[in-house]
């Protein structure tokens, strides 16, 4: 979805404190925090085993933290707790911009909004991109190739994920931040109001509308895994300058010096290597532990939201701020900004920044699939996230390494004129090791989607695998031999780059 708020973890933004779009059509032209109230970098960190002290984490500050009583609670007006977290607004402005380098063009104007308001402006969104049978088709072909479980009410399942995870958003078409969620927490308020006025400043200088959504509504679309890639570059970024203000806060320092860094790449890894079933688990732990009704009700939330919607909705801003990471070592906050002059062409470099994004990028694949008769339905790119995704939910322990290997997909679904559906779906990998690897993933789903060999569908009809050296071909729906030959005859090419 181009218009939804892009969700950003407050767990990222919380510190020690428990209070912390595929289905997604990705991109957007609003910028949202999302609470899971969770501690993830400071419990990611202790996990490890790691000495270094979390920037999430409060004992780094206050040493009697970990033996101080907690305080009665009191349960203050939102509004109130608003008012005096949006005051606060032109210091970290201020840091911000020292510290990013940028100064702002404009004032951000901010307010609080009330959930009911955040709610209406979510499913005026929503109608705009999703409105009439084009949700209903998305889904049905999604639920077809496996991508969803079950069918669902697309709109609705959106907008429940926006209103229960966001607690703060920026939307670049007013130039307005907005404070949705009040968690008592003033370290936590700030870091949400410096996640947002990154975004404040990526508007001003790279237009996120126009990132996004670089050809306009008529011009040709970015495919969801282009757009993805694009929230990681949004969303990481906002992510990263968050923590390098809240390490530097305090101190005044315009600069993350080397050890600082190393500090924050290392629990950056750290988190970024969470399964979203730890995140889950972190999350209501957390929340139980101490947090506020609407964190504990975020948490309790996340069970509820799909996976193609909620983990390229997470790793956009636990995943994303790792190739924004490498880049500021690269080359500082210029190198940044090349992120968004010369945006990424897929999750993979971002998912594998050192190796696949630096020092030099790995450009992904593209094909176009043989038309067939009846209607089209859905076409676009899974990429290495999504395959991820789809491994994951069916059962993969090995998911991450059986869908490392990507180098490039396209799948389409067809409606035939008797009202079934059929999909194609053609992918590229790395090495002919890695096509076998994802060949034997792919048979095993289709194992735990249709049950025997997986070979037919609950309809009867085939589901044909064909692995031809690195490339893995499917046919989704139909035993026809002209299908699987044209299917099979489409070739590969990088995509045209610079």
């Amino acid at each position: 979805m181009k218009t939804l708020p892009l969700l950003t973890l407050a767990l990222v933004a919380c510190k020690s404190s428990p209070e912390a779009s595929t289905a997604n059509k990705n991109g957007s032209s609003t910028t949202a925090v999302l609470t899971t109230g969770s501690n993830t970098g400071s419990a990611a960190g202790s996990a490890a085993g790691s000495s270094t002290p979390s920037p999430w984490d409060n004992t780094a500050v206050s040493p009697d933290h970990a033996t101080a009583k907690p305080a009665p609670k009191v349960v203050e007006d939102p509004k109130v707790i608003a008012e005096r977290a949006l005051k606060r607004i032109p210091e970290i402005k201020k840091h911000l911009a020292e510290l990013r380098n940028q100064p702002f063009k404009i004032d951000v104007p901010a307010e609080y909004q009330t959930n009911k308001d955040f709610r209406s402006f979510v499913e005026k969104e929503i109608g705009k991109e999703l409105g009439g049978e084009k949700a209903k088709a998305m889904v049905e072909a999604l639920v077809h190739i496996g991508m969803l479980k079950e069918s669902i009410d697309l709109g609705k399942a959106m907008a429940d994920t926006m209103v229960s995870q966001a607690a703060a958003y920026y939307d670049p078409n007013q130039k307005k931040y907005f404070l949705v969620m009040t968690p008592s927490d003033d370290n936590m308020l700030d870091t949400i109001t410096a996640h947002e006025l990154t975004h404040a400043l990526q508007d001003q200088y790279f237009d996120l509308s126009k990132y996004l959504e670089p050809n306009g509504k008529k011009g040709p679309a970015l495919s969801d895994d282009e757009i993805n890639a694009r929230k990681f570059i949004v969303e990481g970024e906002a992510t990263f300058a968050m923590f390098a203000y809240l390490l530097t806060a305090k101190s005044g320092a315009t600069t993350l010096d080397e050890k600082a860094m190393a500090g924050l790449r290392m629990q950056l890894a750290l988190t970024g290597n969470l399964s979203i079933d730890q995140l889950r688990t972190m999350s209501k732990a957390q929340a139980e532990a101490g947090g506020s009704d609407e964190m504990k009700a975020a948490a309790a939330a996340m069970d509820k939201i799909p996976a193609i919607i909620l983990v390229p909705m997470v790793d956009s801003y636990l995943k994303g701020a790792l190739p924004i990471a490498a880049a500021y070592t690269k080359g500082g906050w210029a190198e940044v900004a090349k992120l968004y002059s010369t945006p990424p062409n897929s999750t993979e470099q971002l998912l594998h920044p050192d190796t696949k994004l630096y020092p030099t990028r790995d450009w992904p694949q593209t094909t176009t699939l043989p038309k067939q008769a009846g209607t089209l339905v859905e076409s676009n790119v899974v990429g290495e996230l999504g395959w991820r995704v789809y491994l994951e939910q069916w059962g993969d322990a090995k998911a991450v390494d059986n869908a490392a290997g990507w180098d490039g997909d396209r799948f389409a679904v067809w409606r035939n004129k008797d009202g079934s559906l059929l999909g194609l779906i053609a992918t590229a990998w790395d090495t002919e090791d890695d096509a076998k690897a994802f060949e034997a993933a792919y048979r095993a789903s289709l194992v735990a989607r249709f049950g025997g060999d997986g070979s037919k569908r609950a309809d009867g009809r085939a589901v044909i695998v064909v692995r031809q050296g690195m490339n893995v071909f499917v046919v989704d729906g139909s035993a026809d031999a002209a299908v699987q030959k044209a299917l099979t005859s489409a070739k590969f090419k990088e995509i045209a780059h610079k």
